[in-house]
């Protein structure tokens, strides 16, 4: 059975470098990176205003790094959407055995 591909979902900003919700979605601490072996990553922004008292202050991104992270995003989520289809004809190619392979990606897999 083919894996399905990730999703794409975003961990910056100004709630970046956050708690997993179960531990209760609040900042990363000093102490939960002792407890749990979690490490704060860098956040990044429009602005550096903060989140709220006591959070990271974020990285106000420039104008090229905006372009760059538009075109990460971009890139990611045309490869996520390949996976995607490439996981959908998988899934259904034992019902449907006949079906055209459309894309260059998967013609080079089936080969």
């Amino acid at each position: 059975m083919a894996r399905r591909p990730p999703q794409l979902a975003h961990a910056a900003g100004r709630k970046g470098s956050t708690q997993r919700p179960w531990h209760g979605m609040g900042i990363l601490t000093d102490a939960d990176t002792k407890a749990r072996n979690e490490t704060r990553w860098g956040t990044v922004s429009s602005t550096t205003d903060l989140m709220e008292k006591g959070w990271n202050l974020p990285h106000a991104l420039t104008v090229d790094e905006l372009a760059e992270v538009k075109e990460a995003w971009r890139a990611a989520a045309e490869r996520s959407l390949e996976g995607w289809l490439r996981y959908c004809r998988s899934a259904l190619r034992p019902w449907l055995p006949h079906a055209p392979v459309p894309f260059a990606a998967d013609q080079q897999a089936h080969r």
